[in-house]
């Protein structure tokens, strides 16, 4: 723990670099509304909000002089051949990357209105008929002027069961951080050259690409890109990581989303002991944003230029995403990886939620007077998941996969139940939590569903004080793994890589 051999005071002070960083975010709003009855129609009253919104955002980041950039396409590499650090006159900050300061600063105001219309009322099968309709325009200053709006609703056909749905179309701005987050060094990862699955640099002899049917062509694309012909048919990339900047745009614009949703509800209005306390919804939803805001990681990148998808049939080296990296002219190793942020293609998503309560009182149907017993289900089921990493680019079918990129996890089925007993002080809870079996992007490779159970309980010990425990992942359940060719193996954003573990609590109120 203290190293193989002392180290000098003085050697200490030569080596030691005090470095500091201060990110400082303000925000400042001012918003008026009003609200209330505007007039009646023969259904009942329309309510009416308006209102409207001042709000600005400041964003400063105050980089350490021994962090700022010397050059940004010329990062320094270490004794393996990958940067290591920011550098400034020859002092090196081992552990961080290179970052200059930047600041910024946004305000928009807006103006909004929502209506609550009530249609029709105490008709046959038309027990109400409410029709919502919400505006909203906002003017930014990083961005202009952009609109919003929706119309939604609420029918309810008999006592008990009603239609919902809509219309909804959203904006969203790019954040302060989006925009003027500062150009830094990264490191992220390709992965490694495969023959089962892209991965790793496409010009690398053992990979996917140069042993597919258009390896002449790939083979031809690397030469152009710069690989010498007297290493190209044995080069190989050693590493699974290359060097690359990463930072905010401030030439980004607003997102668009419309969203398209229809529902029934149910509550029971049977008097039955076993039917209970019953409600259930199904609801089916259409979402298609635009304009994303996000980077082409350098693994899109490279199946893009490499035509993993069509996006560059004619092998042309200068084809957008192969102006996303540069290679290094010395050995042909790929260098300079930009993920800057940017307006990217199209996200598309649809599917079918549901939930389902049901709650008795023990007592009710026959059994001990020992309080209640309630059952809460959530499934939610993806009809579909595409995108398209540019503007007209083709569309990426991700339903039912798990990729490299974290949090890009896909289930086609995904549900949460609950079984709840209270009573009087006492409650306890038994959860079931279920991932569906997913496809590993880009592969044939499954993985199988993965189920966790979760115990707990409280006790109301009296009016101030009360006890709760419990266990999450009961059964150790350990994550799935596989081999992506990167850092890790596994999704943590997905699945449980802690294992079983306790709590216990005390809640004391004064």
């Amino acid at each position: 723990p203290f190293g193989e051999n002392a180290v000098s005071a003085e050697c200490l002070s030569y080596i030691g670099r005090t470095s500091r960083t201060v990110t400082t975010v303000d925000q400042s709003v001012i918003e008026g509304t009003l609200q209330g009855k505007a007039f009646d129609l023969p259904a009942g009253e329309v309510l009416v909000a308006l209102g409207v919104q001042y709000r600005e955002n400041g964003y400063q980041y105050a980089s350490d002089p021994s962090l700022a950039r010397i050059n940004p396409r010329t990062p320094h590499l270490g004794a393996d051949g990958l940067p290591d650090g920011g550098t400034i006159g020859g002092v090196e900050i081992a552990g961080f990357n290179a970052a200059d300061s930047v600041n910024g600063r946004v305000n928009n105001i807006d103006l909004f209105g929502e209506a609550l219309i009530p249609v029709l009322s105490n008709l046959p099968f038309i027990s109400s008929l409410d029709l919502t309709l919400g505006y909203r325009y906002s003017d930014y200053s990083s961005i202009g002027g952009t609109t919003a709006y929706r119309a939604d609703i609420d029918w309810e056909i008999v006592n008990g069961l009603r239609v919902r749905g809509g219309f909804n179309r959203a904006v969203r701005a790019p954040s302060i951080g989006e925009l003027y987050s500062p150009a830094s060094v990264n490191f992220p990862a390709i992965g490694d050259a495969s023959l089962k699955a892209p991965g790793g640099d496409p010009c690398d002899v053992g990979g996917f690409y140069r042993n597919g049917a258009d390896k002449d062509k790939v083979k031809a694309l690397c030469l152009a890109q710069g690989l010498a012909t007297t290493v190209i048919d044995t080069y190989t990339f050693e590493n699974d990581q290359t060097n690359g900047w990463s930072g905010g745009n401030i030439d980004l614009e607003e997102e668009t989303a419309d969203t398209w949703s229809l529902g029934l509800v149910y509550q029971s209005q049977f008097q039955s002991p076993w039917l209970g306390r019953l409600s259930a919804s199904i609801d089916y939803y259409s979402i298609e944003i635009e304009n994303v805001i996000d980077s082409i990681s350098i693994s899109d990148a490279l199946n893009g230029c490499f035509n993993g998808t069509g996006e560059n049939p004619t092998y042309d080296a200068a084809n957008s995403y192969c102006q996303q990296f540069s290679r290094d002219p010395n050995n042909g190793n790929i260098i300079d990886a930009i993920e800057n942020l940017d307006n990217l293609g199209v996200l598309k998503t649809s599917g079918v939620d549901l939930q389902v309560d049901w709650g008795i009182d023990l007592v009710d149907v026959g059994g001990p007077d020992w309080g209640t017993i309630g059952v809460n289900a959530v499934v939610g089921w993806l009809g579909s998941r595409e995108d398209s990493v540019v503007a007209g680019g083709a569309l990426l079918d991700r339903k039912g996969t798990i990729s490299d990129d974290f949090g890009n996890t896909f289930p086609e089925w995904k549900s949460l139940v609950s079984v709840n007993w209270a009573n009087g002080p006492f409650s306890a809870t038994a959860r079931w939590r279920r991932v569906g079996e997913m496809t590993i992007f880009g592969s044939e490779d499954t993985l199988e569903a993965t189920h966790y159970f979760d115990l707990s309980g409280s006790w109301a010990v009296n009016d101030v004080v009360s006890l709760r425990g419990g266990v999450n992942n009961l059964l150790d359940q350990e994550p799935r793994t596989w081999d992506p060719g990167i850092q890790a193996n596994t999704d943590p954003s997905t699945y449980d890589i802690l294992g079983r573990r306790y709590f216990v609590g005390l809640t004391a109120k004064f």
